[in-house]
């Protein structure tokens, strides 16, 4: 599925990414281009290592928002440390994007009364 604002595991990320990069102007249409690296803040000439912990916090931070603040629920079959690893995978890669992302939070959790 592509970046839908109908897909609620997509406007949760969107609003929680907006908050965090404070960008709480960017529509929702534009922020599903954002490269990963913007999302985790990482600058020019960081090495891999730092990508991988960046992307790793960030990761876990998303984990937590889903969770907690829009209180979904993991998918059968998935945990905490199956979507932090997702997550990680995805954010680690400068190539991927916010849709891309969305992607696998979709995989990983179940909003409200999604089956």
């Amino acid at each position: 599925m592509s970046w839908n604002s109908n897909n609620r595991a997509h406007a949760c990320l969107w609003l929680f990414e907006v908050w965090y990069c404070r960008q709480e102007d960017t529509p929702f249409s534009e922020a599903g281009s954002w490269k990963t690296e913007f999302l985790i803040r990482l600058g020019g000439g960081a090495s891999g290592d730092f990508a991988t912990n960046s992307a790793q916090a960030h990761a876990t931070m998303v984990d937590q928002a889903m969770s907690k603040i829009f209180r979904a629920k993991y998918e059968a079959s998935k945990t905490t440390s199956t979507s932090i690893s997702a997550m990680t995978a995805v954010l680690a890669d400068s190539s991927k994007t916010m849709a891309d992302l969305g992607e696998i939070v979709d995989e990983q959790f179940r909003f409200g009364n999604e089956l």
